[in-house]
Formats: C-alpha cells, sequence, structure tokens
C-alpha cells in the first residue's frame, strides 16, 4: 500500500495506538483526547478495514466488566502499521517519536 492510500484518520490511529495494546474503547477514547471523535461503528469498520491492509493486528479476548463477562477486541500496530506512521511523519516533515497526532 502507497503512502497516498492512506487517510488521515488511519495514521491518527496508528499514531495514538503506537507501541501499546488497547482495546477498542481504550483506543476510541484516546483518540477523543486526541481531538478525533469516531462513532463505535465507524470505529469498528475502520479497524476492520486496517486488519486487512496489514497495518494493526486485532485480537478478540474475554474480559470482565462490572461482574458480567464479555469481550472486547484488542489492536496493536503491525510493522507495516509501524513502517506507514514513519512516512507519514516524513511526509510531513515531523521527527519519529511521540505520540502526538
Amino acid at each position: 500500500m502507497a503512502f497516498t492510500d492512506y487517510t488521515t484518520l488511519q495514521l491518527a490511529v496508528l499514531v495514538v495506538l503506537g507501541g501499546d495494546r488497547l482495546g477498542g474503547p481504550e483506543l476510541r477514547a484516546d483518540l477523543e483526547k486526541a481531538g478525533t471523535v469516531i462513532k463505535p461503528t465507524a470505529f469498528y469498520r475502520l479497524m476492520s478495514r486496517l486488519e486487512k491492509a496489514g497495518l494493526v493486528r486485532g485480537a478478540t479476548e474475554p474480559v470482565i466488566v462490572d461482574g458480567v463477562q464479555t469481550r472486547v477486541r484488542h489492536y496493536e500496530v503491525t510493522a507495516e502499521g509501524s513502517a506507514a506512521v514513519q512516512q507519514g511523519r516524513a511526509f510531513l516533515g515531523l521527527a519519529g517519536g511521540g505520540a502526538s497526532v
């Protein structure tokens, strides 16, 4: 996938996710703190596309919330996703580190 194929929103997700492994709700909250608000349905469609593109890896895991067992999808950036972030930073003339969008 060429750099021009990445959207600003895709790059924002990759940058906010960074080297962490986050659950979907936690990642959405971090995106919101960074100024990117995305509804749950659109978020999970976006994450599915990022997984299919090989930019993130996702796994659904059981968790207990308020005493009730449920499942949460967790995500982490792949090597290809990290390369996309570096390409985006280079294109924008930004330094390599940090998770600011």
